[in-house]
């Protein structure tokens, strides 16, 4: 969301297209805030808190909404990753109070994206894990549905990882190449920082069809009077290199998850059926380099040694299905997330339906 230089508030598509000219005043990936004490500051020198910003988002789809229902709406269900403690639980609530909603209850994303799948309406007992990987935030969570309810029965996840950070990794390596190559520093100007930005996000998602891509980018900034055009190519093994370190995160969740439910349990009729499908919510799970990390051999084989996926032994057979869910923050596609828990078939589901 965004405070443009008007005065008026713009929150969503909107925002975004003005943020090169507008940077000091464009607010992105607060959600990683809530529950903090941390204070956004604006150009005009107020300053707002994560409640605070993510209440005018609340207030934005409240009105497009009420718009189309042509009806007052006045409770809401919210949900959040299932990795937010109890501080970035009530922060949400806080914030849908400070929107004008009465918050009737908080739902972890994990149950929001099986509901919206239909996991309860087709009437069998159910094993799921749901992945998602959004914008700014990380949840892997194996659940277990059975008599109408869903039981969590081991979350994992990373409230400070997310699409932000592969394209925060690879506009550090553009700006380095730049500054390599022409001697301009382009974090000294905002504006130039967020062209950027813009230019390496489309370069990411490009990458996920294309194995490279050109950066175009002519009259960065100047030196001397002499204007610096930035001209790159960028290859998806680059994108790849760029966003190990967050790929390895990744990895960590899902065993942690897969072995943390195999752990959890004691009951021998987790360890009989083998998962038939995987569901994924959609954003930056669909990076393609995210895939590829999550089905090399050697990520598969560090969670199948947990796992015993397709072998015998007391973590054989972990769940029955998998929901990989994707923010839309990040349009790449994950291709093969689902190969680290079975050979199930994969289910995409958009999270904008939760």
């Amino acid at each position: 969301m965004a405070f443009a230089k008007d005065g008026q508030l713009l929150v969503g598509e909107p925002a975004r297209r003005q943020a090169v000219a507008n940077p000091g005043g464009t607010f992105m990936a607060f959600k990683r805030k809530m529950g903090s004490d941390y204070k956004f500051k604006a150009p005009d020198g107020k300053e707002y808190t994560p409640q605070q910003l993510s209440a005018f988002l609340l207030q934005k789809v409240k009105r497009d909404a009420e718009a189309f229902l042509g009806d007052k709406i006045e409770k809401a269900v919210i949900t959040v990753p299932a990795y937010f403690n109890d501080n970035q639980r009530q922060a949400t609530k806080d914030a849908g109070t400070i929107a004008g909603l009465e918050v009737v209850r908080i739902v972890n994303e994990p149950t929001a994206a099986c509901l919206a799948y239909g996991i309860d309406k087709k009437g069998k007992d159910e094993k799921i894990m749901v992945f998602d990987l959004g914008g700014g935030t990380l949840d892997v969570t194996v659940m277990d549905f059975g008599g109408g309810v869903f039981e969590v029965i081991s979350t994992s996840g990373d409230t400070q990882l997310g699409g932000t950070d592969m394209d925060n990794a690879l506009l550090d390596y553009v700006v380095a190449e730049f500054k390599k190559e022409t001697g301009a520093d382009v974090t000294k100007d905002p504006m130039a920082t967020q062209r950027v930005r813009e230019a390496v996000e489309k370069a990411k998602i490009e990458l996920s069809t294309t194995f490279e891509t050109d950066l175009n980018l002519p009259y960065l900034t100047a030196i001397d009077n002499a204007p610096k055009h930035l001209a790159m190519k960028l290859s998806r093994a680059k994108l790849s290199l760029s966003s190990s370190r967050s790929s390895m995160r990744v990895e960590v969740s899902i065993e942690t998850a897969l072995t943390g439910q195999a752990e959890a349990s004691t009951s021998p009729r987790v360890w009989s059926r083998r998962p038939d499908r995987r569901s994924l919510p959609i954003g930056s799970t669909r990076d393609s380099s995210f895939a590829r990390t999550a089905s090399s051999p050697g990520a598969s084989a560090r969670c199948r040694s947990r796992s015993g996926t397709g072998g015998s032994g007391r973590f054989s057979k972990v769940v029955d299905s998998s929901i990989l869910a994707f923010s839309t923050a990040s349009r790449t596609r994950w291709v093969a997330i689902g190969s680290l828990v079975t050979s199930a078939p994969v289910s995409f589901l958009n999270s904008a339906t939760t």
